[in-house]
């Protein structure tokens, strides 16, 4: 309901040209890493966060910082109070939109009575939840990446909050909450942020940097240690571990929502029973993890698969507005495929008039699964089985599968998912089926993987988690799998393309959708993968009503998408016409030596060793404020101890730098410590609490590593790059604006023919006008018959002095702006250059290695180059650099780098080769006018670089 205004007001400041995150945007859209769905999810999400400061829905609405109309155009259509009202109080005017773009008729002629006395804080509040923190749903259909767009929100929020710290917009810390009954499904996927690659969202060194300081903790014990005085919650020890609070830093809890957070709630009526002194002590140690939450610092909080805590959510709210209130809680962020709820929901304005809708009203963005069918997601090819006789209807999938089934690009195997609905089936009926039809076509049983839980009469197959867990690995064999009570919903294997659903019952009633979805995750980018779905009558009829329900879809639409409501757009390369040879230049490389200073010597320093204390000081003021030092002790897990494993852990943690080779000759002084650290109980060996193992751990390593000593030196190295990497020109492409694209796709078409002479039959009747303006009659029609004018010089520049390929796809209009009015210039016709877009590091090699005072700053794709040719070759080159005012400040190390990198390549190379120009669109202020003439002006001045004598 609310989502489409909040898309409506992003889009309006994100087109401002001085929008803050439009380069960080323009640089996501380059790496080409992230789908279209993940990047306008971070649009919105940093709209929200930099423009909406991070505010609470409810308040965003009341204050009118997200509109959903403008007065203006209510004057004849409203009474004159009620316009008055509207125009001094922005709340009644939100509402009175909101009231408008429902059309309820009931809901209108209630505020046309009753404007002044509504309480529109109220109403706002009840449309979210009457939540008081910060709460944001983005829903996004499977496939779409969730769990990466979790990363990149986590990423981003850290990026910022360095920048600046006392911002209450930005999470310092993370607590990701999967729900219960998806506790084995979609805590492993989670894992996968630690995969995320930092660089897809930010350039390099800030992406290396946010890296390092990420630290995970996965919150999954939920025991507590009873028979002790003291509370001994080992997850509140994890997050404790972390200390001091108040410096926390990068911290990402991953835990589950109700076993661990919501386990124990206190409730009134539980507290007020006479509990034993063991039963409070249980409850104390259950709430002890949410009292440490409070301690920590910025907390975001996200909640995967959102749409299943539904059960959950009164108690969920109910623990976050606590915290909250504390002051810990900065925003909640959800995360669903299913935006829609299963029943009406009923918003109440008066008791006669009622809002109801079957949206969760908090969604800030809407992703529908037909836009993703066709671009990242198979398109699906359903088939409906009309028998009833299960065998019959794996037999005709099974056979239709291995008919069209392939091996993609990357060695994966295609599979099929049959859903068994039990053991007793898969065992008895279709396993033995399956390898019958196998047979045929010379597969044996090694090609099936069947996987369920077991029972009395059939135990798990072995080795069925591995399999199942590696089967987007080449290596897999598997081509069919056999499922009971698995893989229904957060099962992320791109290799499978087909399921089967063959009876009722094979998969839960109200989940047919999210299993017979299991198949379309797509293996390669831009490519036209199908998915078999074979289902019975039943589940057919089941997909249908769960399509219309939760995705406003029928299923023909389910099995077309999207894609013909893309923008086509085709990529050529020119490289050859224009005879563009590759660049010769220098990379100045920071060469790392290392010198031993001191050998090891792990003898000597083995006995020096002694393991340490582990504990940290408390201070404590007294009744007379004396300052005392109290000694806590650190909250550790007890655990068994085993010399070989302690060793092979001292060996892990090495980083490779040390083998139980290493180790052996010296297990006497290394069985010493160990018996230092440790002590038995009830015959069993455990560490002492008492001692910092890690400490420990750390001297041991240390004492088998030489001393070492860091050199920095500077290096030349030649190198020769393309200005074009062909093999990643993809062909075509498909996107949803071609605005970032230069030129557009007619000219595009028209230079085409141009280059393989059809010019004669392509000139539009504007263009041949422009041509006898120039011309005269005659003459347009001698150049065009003789063919000696292409179209684009019509128009003021020549095609031939530039596009190498096309067409180019910019990061902003600041560059498109840049671009026209180089070709325009009279100076850079009579100088005879070229200007080359070289701004997507994806296509181009020419790459510069940056450093600034000995720190890498990874590698510098410049936006444009203007070349000078001399005797064909390529004489010199004058480096364009453009750059928006949100990015000018991280890019001064770079700029002053470049510096360097002209005068020691000019040196080399015997004459003056290379220039650099620095071009910042907020120099340029003024009116239009004045701000084209100044940067017609640097322009000019930069090129009588081209006019230098050697």
């Amino acid at each position: 309901m609310f989502y489409p205004i909040i898309t409506k007001t992003r889009d309006t400041w994100f087109s401002a040209k001085d929008c803050p995150i439009k380069e960080l945007i323009s640089y996501m859209q380059k790496k080409n890493a992230l789908r279209d769905a993940q990047i306008e999810a971070i649009k919105t999400y940093l709209y929200l966060k930099i423009e909406c400061q991070n505010k609470p829905l409810w308040q965003l609405f009341y204050e009118r910082k997200i509109s959903t109309l403008e007065i203006e155009g209510l004057q004849d259509k409203v009474s004159h109070a009620l316009f008055e009202h509207l125009s001094q109080n922005k709340a009644a005017l939100n509402f009175y939109g909101i009231a408008l773009a429902l059309g309820k008729k009931p809901l209108l002629n209630f505020i046309n009575k009753n404007f002044k006395s509504l309480d529109y804080e109220s109403i706002f509040k009840s449309f979210f939840y009457n939540v008081s923190y910060t709460d944001y749903l983005f829903s996004l259909p499977m496939g779409a990446g969730k769990t990466y767009l979790m990363a990149a929100f986590m990423y981003l929020d850290l990026y910022f909050a360095l920048n600046e710290p006392d911002n209450k917009a930005f999470v310092h810390n993370f607590l990701i909450l999967a729900p219960s009954g998806l506790k084995s499904s979609i805590i492993p996927s989670l894992r996968n942020i630690k995969d995320f690659d930092v660089s897809w969202i930010l350039p390099e060194p800030s992406a290396s940097k946010l890296k390092k300081l990420i630290k995970f903790e996965i919150l999954n014990q939920s025991k507590t240690n009873k028979k002790s005085n003291k509370i001994q919650n080992p997850n509140v020890a994890k997050v404790a571990s972390h200390q001091p609070y108040e410096t926390m830093f990068g911290v990402i809890l991953l835990t589950n929502a109700e076993k661990v957070i919501l386990e124990k709630l206190d409730d009134k009526e539980v507290l007020h029973k006479d509990l034993s002194k063991e039963q409070k002590q249980e409850w104390s140690s259950a709430n002890e993890l949410r009292d440490t939450i409070t301690k920590i610092p910025h907390l975001g909080i996200f909640i995967d698969e959102v749409h299943h805590a539904a059960n959950e959510e009164i108690k969920l709210r109910r623990v976050v507005s606590e915290w909250n209130d504390k002051g810990s809680v900065n925003m909640v962020a959800g995360f669903s495929g299913t935006p829609y709820l299963k029943s009406t929901e009923k918003i109440s304005i008066s008791e006669e008039v009622k809002i109801e809708h079957k949206e969760i009203s908090n969604i800030v963005y809407y992703y529908p699964l037909i836009k993703g069918i066709g671009n990242f997601l198979k398109t699906p090819v359903l088939k409906t089985a009309y028998t009833s006789n299960r065998l019959e209807i794996v037999e005709q999938a099974l056979r239709e599968f291995l008919t069209d089934s392939k091996t993609y690009e990357n060695a994966l195997n295609s599979k099929i998912a049959i859903y068994c609905g039990s053991i007793e089936n898969l065992e008895e009926q279709i396993y033995p089926k399956v390898c019958e039809i196998l047979a045929e076509s010379k597969l044996d049983s090694t090609h099936i993987l069947k996987f369920h839980k077991g029972n009395k009469s059939y135990p798990e197959p072995k080795n069925a988690l591995a399999e199942f867990e590696n089967l987007d690995s080449p290596l897999s064999k598997i081509k069919v799998i056999l499922l009971v009570q698995i893989g229904k919903e957060g099962w992320d294997c791109k290799s499978l393309s087909g399921v089967v659903l063959s009876q009722e019952g094979d998969c839960p009633k109200n989940m047919v959708l999210q299993t017979a979805c299991r198949c379309l995750r797509q293996v390669q980018k831009h490519k036209d993968e199908k998915a078999l779905i074979y289902l019975n009558e039943f589940n057919v009829k089941k997909l249908e009503e769960q399509l219309k329900q939760e995705q406003k879809m029928s299923l023909e639409e389910f099995q077309k998408g999207e894609r013909e409501k893309l923008i086509e757009v085709q990529r050529f390369d020119r490289t050859k016409r224009l005879h563009l040879s590759p660049i010769d230049f220098y990379q100045l490389k920071l060469v790392f030596e290392n010198f031993i200073t001191k050998s090891a010597n792990p003898v000597k320093s083995l006995k020096s060793i002694k393991p340490t204390k582990d504990s940290f000081i408390i201070k404590e003021q007294d009744l007379e404020n004396q300052v005392l030092n109290t000694e806590v002790k650190k909250r550790q897990i007890k655990e068994e101890a085993h010399f070989k494993l302690w060793l092979y852990a001292i060996i892990k943690e090495s980083f490779h730098t040390l083998t139980m080779h290493d180790l052996t000759p010296f297990e006497k002084p290394l069985k010493k410590l160990f018996d230092t650290i440790t002590l038995k109980e009830n015959d069993k060996l455990y560490f002492n609490l008492d001692f910092d193992r890690k400490a420990l751990e750390s001297s041991i390593r240390k004492a088998f590593c030489d001393k070492r000593k860091f050199h920095i030196q500077k290096e030349l190295i030649p190198q020769s790059a393309s200005l074009l990497i062909a093999s990643n020109l993809k062909s075509p492409i498909f996107v949803e604006d071609s605005k970032s694209f230069i030129p557009q796709q007619n000219i595009v078409q028209q230079i085409i023919d141009e280059d393989s002479g059809k010019i004669g039959t392509t000139l539009s009747e504007e263009d041949k006008a422009n041509l006898i303006k120039i011309l005269g009659e005659a003459g347009a029609q001698k150049a065009i018959n003789e063919k000696e004018i292409t179209i684009l010089k019509s128009q003021g520049f020549d095609k031939d002095k530039t596009y190498h390929y096309l067409p180019y796809q910019t990061d902003s209009a600041y560059e498109r702006e840049v671009f026209d009015e180089i070709l325009k210039l009279q100076k850079f016709k009579e100088l005879d250059l070229e200007l080359y877009y070289n701004g997507d590091n994806a296509l181009s090699e020419f790459k510069i290695e940056s450093s600034y005072k000995n720190t890498n700053l990874g590698n510098y794709t410049p936006d444009f180059l203007i070349l000078q040719r001399k005797q064909e070759q390529i004489h010199r080159i004058l480096i364009v650099e453009t750059k928006g005012q949100t990015f000018a400040e991280n890019f001064k190390p770079k700029k002053a780098f470049m510096d360097e990198f002209i005068k020691l390549n000019n040196k080399e190379f015997g004459y003056k080769k290379f220039s650099f120009l620095y071009l910042q669109d907020a120099d340029d202020k003024g009116n239009v006018l004045d701000k084209g003439n100044r940067l017609i002006g640097k322009i000019n001045e930069a090129l009588s670089f081209f006019e230098t004598k050697e």
